[in-house]
């Protein structure tokens, strides 16, 4: 550590600490004690230094001590949850009972590496991964139910792309400066309410340095679209953790982007693997993720209604020979105006 920083740990039960850390070229211990009341529980770092900036913070080791043995049940039981729900969504989508078995067992020998690699990442990203295997499951769902026509391949793909996007948010050497702010708006949405949240935006705006630019001597804040953070309020108020629906909602926007992304593919090329060639090609594209890492949520959602209004089109063949067509049309680039305010065009 160059410079002085304070280390704030907030447990899940809301008790809070703070440790001042000075300037040190070596790694330093850190002491936590639990609060009286618990035997476990979920811990969260932040730094700040003198600045006010964020600090950067480097685990080299993690070490427990405690009075007698506690298994880690719940840890168990996520890491089960997870490979369970991945061998059901690829059954669900369709594979042979072989591939099912594969893809769990790929997962764990994934896990196994990073366990050996970084132990604290692997327990990190399987509690965490608990939680997007079962909205991953849901997808591939309502897909088959919805999307009959949809080929097993595409299905496994969407399901493994969520897997991954969520794995690079989830990790936890991830860390983008603007992510305490889009905590703070869905905060804001869960203990003040979806209608003093829309009403009062712009002072939010303004209050969080939001979407603001200086116009006529004042910062003023200028219109900015909330859909992404009443959809994952929805997750976040079943279940109050900010985080984890923050990032889970930013993964799945960017994976339901292969759906239009299929369907501009299957239409306009002919061989009937190109939907998933351009669902590879889209993984493995490191500016389609800029989104995503930048904690551009709004973007994402706005991409993803954006490329729904251009598979429509593709799937018309801009053709409005009825009335249907053209309100469909309508209410998309509606949709897409409302999600982001870049506005469709920008996809075409």
């Amino acid at each position: 550590l160059p410079t002085p920083v304070d280390l704030q740990v907030r447990f899940d039960d809301g008790t809070t600490r703070q440790i001042r850390l000075g300037p040190s070229r070596d790694f330093q211990k850190v002491v936590l004690e639990l609060p009286e009341t618990k035997i476990r529980a979920d811990v969260r770092l932040r730094t700040d230094t003198d600045t006010g900036a964020a600090g950067r913070l480097w685990i080299d080791a993690v070490q427990w001590q405690s009075d007698r043995a506690i298994p880690q049940w719940t840890l168990v039981r996520d890491a089960v949850l997870l490979l369970g729900l991945t061998f059901a969504a690829f059954a669900l989508a369709g594979a042979s009972l072989m591939v099912s078995l594969m893809g769990s067992l790929g997962l764990s020998i994934v896990f196994l590496i990073i366990g050996a690699l970084d132990p604290f990442a692997c327990l990190h990203l399987i509690r965490r991964g608990a939680y997007v295997a079962s909205i991953g499951f849901a997808v591939v769902g309502v897909a088959r139910i919805l999307l009959p026509k949809l080929k097993s391949s595409f299905l496994i793909l969407v399901f493994v792309t969520l897997l991954l996007k969520s794995f690079l948010v989830f990790h936890p050497s991830f860390y983008f400066t603007d992510y305490p702010i889009h905590e703070t708006l869905l905060e804001l949405v869960y203990h003040r309410g979806v209608v003093d949240f829309w009403l009062r935006l712009p002072d939010y705006q303004v209050t969080h340095n939001l979407g603001v630019a200086p116009a006529g001597g004042a910062r003023q804040p200028y219109p900015y679209p909330v859909l992404f953070y009443l959809t994952a309020h929805m997750g976040n108020r079943l279940h109050h953790n900010p985080e984890v629906w923050l990032k889970a909602t930013a993964a799945l926007v960017s994976t339901l982007v292969l759906f239009p992304i299929g369907t501009i593919a299957r239409r306009l090329l002919p061989d009937s693997r190109d939907d998933l060639v351009a669902g590879v090609v889209y993984l493995f594209t490191p500016a389609l993720t800029r989104s995503l890492l930048f904690m551009e949520y709004s973007a994402l959602t706005g991409h993803l209604f954006d490329l729904l209004v251009v598979a429509y089109l593709a799937h018309i063949a801009f053709n409005f020979d009825s009335w249907k067509k053209t309100s469909a049309t309508a209410l998309l680039i509606a949709a897409s105006a409302v999600a982001y305010t870049s506005g469709f065009i920008h996809q075409g």
